[in-house]
């Protein structure tokens, strides 16, 4: 019996591993049927990373400016730094913030998110930064190698991976 979206969607937040068979399955079904899939996807009562990256999926243009609005929050406080709870928000958060910023990567409108993607390439967390860069890279809009060139001397190792790796894509 072939499973639902909703059932795949229930199934990807107990899972919460992009490497699962539930993703190729989500996967496929969106591919199928974006605008049908993403009325389930609006509908979504669980995660909201499983949300976000499946509406990525769909790649409908009335869900760029959700998608912007949270890759663009800016990172929440976090008390005094030191406590569990300070530290699984903030994990939160750039997770929330990462997934859209990679779900943005499939929208049509491919100069604004361009200018989003390049508005984070100054990004407090490196794990934003170094996806910023990744589409930056991956769309290869007029001025892309010059502003990725400033993050070749980033200190993240990470960041300066997936830069080099653009800038050579882009050469």
């Amino acid at each position: 019996m072939a499973r639902t979206l909703r059932d795949l969607l229930h199934a990807m937040d107990a899972v919460c591993d992009c490497a699962d068979p539930v993703v190729d399955e989500i996967e496929a079904l969106v591919a199928a049927d974006p605008a049908g899939s993403r009325r389930h996807i609006l509908a979504h009562p669980g995660s909201p990373l499983t949300r976000l990256w499946a509406l990525g999926l769909t790649a409908d243009p009335a869900d760029l400016d959700e998608l912007t609005a949270t890759a663009l929050q800016p990172p929440t406080p976090t008390g005094d730094g030191g406590g569990d709870q300070d530290q699984r928000a903030d994990a939160g958060d750039r997770a929330l913030r990462h997934t859209a910023l990679v779900a943005l990567g499939n929208q049509p409108d491919r100069a604004r998110v361009d200018a989003v993607a390049r508005s984070l390439l100054t990004d407090p967390d490196p794990g934003i930064r170094a996806a910023a860069a990744g589409i930056v890279g991956f769309l290869a809009r007029p001025g892309a190698a010059d502003a990725l060139r400033p993050l070749a001397a980033d200190p993240d190792p990470g960041v300066r991976t997936q830069v080099t790796w653009r800038l050579r894509r882009l050469a």
